[in-house]
């Protein structure tokens, strides 16, 4: 038989296993101190305070706009009825001066016209 021969290369070397123990540096992120945590509370509650006072004054902005609006659609509103009085009191006062009507009355006065004493007086126009 075959004689068992004493190689190097056919030997059993011990297998060499190593364990790596996990580092002592943690992954996750450390905690937040204290004094962060406050300042980020204080950020955070200054944050929501701004946009209350911004709300609270655009409210307060938009109430007066809508006062303002009131007030100048009720001048308006004066404005036209005083416009339209105007008109119709011009127009009246064209009634009332009419040649015709202004000699009626002359008549029924007992006044008569003489032509050299009249005057045309024309009013100044606005």
């Amino acid at each position: 038989m075959a004689e068992a021969r004493n190689l190097p290369e056919y030997e059993e070397k011990p297998k060499i296993i190593s364990v790596v123990k996990p580092s002592t540096t943690p992954t996750q992120k450390a905690p937040k101190t204290k004094k962060k945590k406050i300042y980020y509370w204080l950020t955070a509650i200054g944050a929501l305070l701004v946009t209350f006072i911004c709300i609270i004054s655009l409210i307060s902005i938009q109430n007066e706009i809508t006062d303002i609006s009131q007030n100048i659609v009720t001048i308006e509103q004066k404005n036209n009825d005083v416009d339209e009085e105007i008109k119709e009191m011009t127009q009246e006062e064209n009634e009332l001066s009419r040649v015709d009507r202004v000699m009626k009355i002359a008549k029924e006065e007992g006044l008569s016209v003489d032509d050299n004493n009249i005057r045309k007086v024309i009013p100044n126009e606005k």
